[in-house]
């Protein structure tokens, strides 16, 4: 029950499909979640200690946000009255803070106590980020946090998000899609996009870390692509956000590849929101992950010519092919998501790009990527930046 279909859900609330030949409509705003994590800083001088934040009342101890996770057990289930935390603000929008029903303004550690996060590219969380929530069980998805380049490209309509495809974040301005996903958003009149990182369970909105949504400033097509070919070949994009992506435990980059990477024999890992059944399958909530040979373009072409393609078939050497087991595949819908292999030096490196392939999950029948590795001259010459950028520090 592995076939990933890239979807989209209307947050909270009912699924609501546009009219056109888009994807669902996805909800929520940029950092919608309403409790669970730290919101802005605000004033506080009623409370007498100045500046705070504003923090779910659990978080918050003798005025101090704890750091430690002391007395988190259950942060969810409301206290007794008389255990109550001591605190010099009130819960509910009536009281001095001014954070909101069941928020405190809370003294923050200082900086220098709370370990920063630091950047580093292909750096999967194999357990999650806030240790395990799913049980070990839970075949085929992901924990929370644990490919954090993956993104999803929203369409925006007025106040309405609608799922296009998937993309990856390779730099703190740069995410990597595939043309054929957003090219009629190059052209005259087209809507805006944005992209959403740090998202997890689409039906969720008290995740551990909220999700950050970007727009996009500007769309790159490769310029050999050519939407009117249909063969895709050059299907790959740069999209380019307006502003500059905040990393963290959930929202970091896929490191690139170099030109000499192929992948061959390497099992790797296509990562989405996806339905386990080509026609008649049912969505994922929570972010899925297929695992996935990859075999030689060889292999992937003699497979390809006993499908419709015909024995005449010529796989295009900028594509990389992975799969060809009983329902692991990428699908419909999945355009621009990764295909992501680990590395010996223990981190992961990005091989392909969802692009096409014949029906989905059917054996031995191959689904077909963009190899990355072929692009790199064209990536760093829009981005701007050296190729060892984008690769693990030594």
């Amino acid at each position: 029950m592995k076939v990933l279909l890239l979807v989209a859900f209307l947050l909270g609330t009912t699924l609501a499909y546009p009219q056109d030949d888009d994807g669902p409509v996805w909800g929520g705003s940029s950092n919608d979640n309403d409790d669970g994590g730290i919101s802005s800083r605000v004033g506080n001088p009623q409370s007498g200690f100045g500046n705070c934040e504003c923090v779910p009342y659990y978080l918050c101890k003798d005025n101090n946000i704890i750091i430690d996770g002391s007395g988190l057990l259950d942060p969810r289930k409301k206290p007794v009255a008389s255990k109550e935390p001591k605190l010099s603000a009130r819960l509910g929008p009536e009281g001095p803070s001014g954070c909101g029903p069941f928020h405190v303004c809370c003294i923050a550690p200082e900086t220098s106590t709370v370990k920063p996060y630091t950047h580093q590219c292909g750096f999967r969380n194999v357990n999650g980020i806030n240790k395990r929530i799913l049980s070990p069980n839970g075949k085929d998805l992901s924990e929370f946090g644990e490919w954090p380049w993956q993104g999803a490209v929203l369409k925006v309509e007025g106040k309405v998000n609608i799922f296009q495809c998937g993309a990856v974040l390779i730099d703190s301005y740069h995410l990597l899609t595939v043309a054929h996903c957003v090219y009629k958003f190059t052209l005259e009149n087209a809507f805006p996009l944005k992209v959403r990182l740090g998202e997890w369970d689409t039906q969720n909105t008290n995740e551990f870390l909220k999700h950050e949504d970007y727009e996009v400033e500007k769309i790159y097509i490769h310029p050999k692509y050519d939407d009117e070919r249909k063969n895709l070949w050059d299907d790959i994009a740069i999209l380019k956000l307006k502003a500059e992506v905040s990393f963290g435990p959930h929202i970091d980059t896929i490191c690139l590849p170099n030109n000499q990477e192929h992948f061959a024999g390497v099992q790797c890992v296509v990562t989405g929101w996806g339905k386990n059944a080509y026609k008649n399958g049912s969505y994922s909530n929570v972010l899925r992950e297929v695992h996935v040979p990859v075999i030689t373009n060889d292999r992937c072409q003699e497979l390809l010519r006993k499908t419709r393609l015909s024995e005449w078939y010529v796989l295009y050497e900028n594509f990389i092919c992975a799969g060809g087991e009983s329902n692991a595949d990428s699908c419909k819908g999945d355009g621009g998501g990764p295909l992501t292999c680990w590395r010996k030096d223990g981190t992961y490196g990005l091989a392909g790009l969802v692009s096409w392939g014949i029906n989905c999950g059917s054996p031995n029948v191959p689904g077909v990527y963009v190899r990355v590795s072929n692009y790199l001259d064209w990536i760093t010459k829009i981005t701007g930046r050296p190729i060892s950028d984008y690769w693990p520090r030594s």
